[in-house]
């Protein structure tokens, strides 16, 4: 769908000031990210947005596809074009377009994803205008797989339910980043030193909101999270580096967030521990013994929870939520 012109979207809005700030960064997304832009443009709302895009010095086409967006859409479209690659250095493309933000509400979409529905910001806000103690809104979405080798990757677990708490949050990875729509209040400022020794971040950005406040998940697709060979799942991490980096993750909200949260952080450690000793034993014939025995000494249940999950998980893939 060709996207309306400047004019054309803004005609409806009846504040100034943007209401929802669009968060999109961006690195070597040649290929995709026009289909994010068009999606972005795509949105029709009662109230102002921003498009605030983060160029993180790509090695391809990307920031002239985005230069050439800001020359047709100069009142929508705040570009952040970075000198130097701001990821390589440990700094976050999120957080450095975030401090540029105006509105009340972050919604998060990476230049290798989409939207796919005109009304996913307006209904987004008018959930969270209508919700004050809920922290953010995801949604389903469509998963598109572009992998050239195959893979068998699941990047969300099935939903049963339409809202969630930090618990279930942390137990399951089932938000989409792109379906996000945050709180900016919610979102901590300055960010906590662990956020920035980690690689799933967005987890990060969610936990912390649901400390704050509940999740309401939407069964209606509206996007399309992209599957490619060059996303970071495709990149193979080592399970002792993996649990390193889940630990200063899950010890990092533990030291945050305080002993109101230790229990379920506390249970998360042991699972990372037994899925650390799986992984070494499936892919290099050695079993950490030592592992696995933390992992029963910090949760002694934690395998019985692991085989209720994945049959959860399996039930909920057959009969998925449905649509409002």
């Amino acid at each position: 769908m060709i996207p309306k012109n400047e004019h054309d979207i803004m005609a409806s809005w009846s504040d100034k000031k943007p209401l929802v700030s669009i968060i999109c960064a961006t690195f070597n997304h040649e290929i995709y990210i026009k289909e994010a832009i068009n999606g972005f443009l795509l949105q029709e709302t009662t109230f102002p947005f921003e498009i605030i895009i983060h160029e993180d010095v790509s090695t391809d086409n990307t920031a002239a596809i985005v230069r050439s967006y800001v020359k047709s859409y100069p009142h929508l479209i705040k570009p952040i074009f970075q000198t130097e690659n701001q990821y390589s250095k440990g700094a976050s493309p999120l957080l450095n377009a975030l401090a540029h933000a105006q509105g009340d509400y972050i919604a998060i979409c990476e230049g290798d994803d989409y939207w796919t529905d005109p009304h996913k910001l307006q209904t987004q806000a008018d959930y969270l205008n209508a919700h004050s103690d809920f922290s953010m809104m995801a949604h389903a979405v469509t998963v598109l797989d572009e992998t050239i080798t195959g893979t068998s990757y699941t990047p969300y677990a099935p939903v049963l339910k339409r809202v969630h708490y930090f618990d279930d949050i942390l137990r399951e990875h089932f938000i989409p980043t792109l379906s996000l729509m945050i709180r900016k209040s919610a979102i901590p400022k300055p960010m906590p030193a662990f956020f920035y020794q980690i690689i799933s971040r967005d987890i990060a950005i969610e936990l912390l909101a649901a400390s704050l406040g509940p999740c309401y998940y939407d069964a209606q697709p509206r996007g399309v999270y992209r599957h490619h060979d060059s996303g970071m799942t495709k990149t193979p991490i080592h399970p002792t580096k993996e649990r390193a980096l889940r630990y200063t993750l899950y010890l990092g909200l533990l030291d945050y967030l305080g002993q109101d949260y230790q229990k379920p952080l506390r249970q998360k450690l042991a699972w990372v521990d037994l899925v650390a000793a799986v992984a070494l034993l499936r892919d290099y014939r050695s079993f950490n013994g030592i592992l696995f025995a933390k992992a029963l000494i910090k949760d002694p249940w934690v395998i019985f929870k692991i085989l209720l999950r994945k049959y959860q998980r399996w039930s909920a893939a057959k009969q998925p939520i449905q649509p409002d």
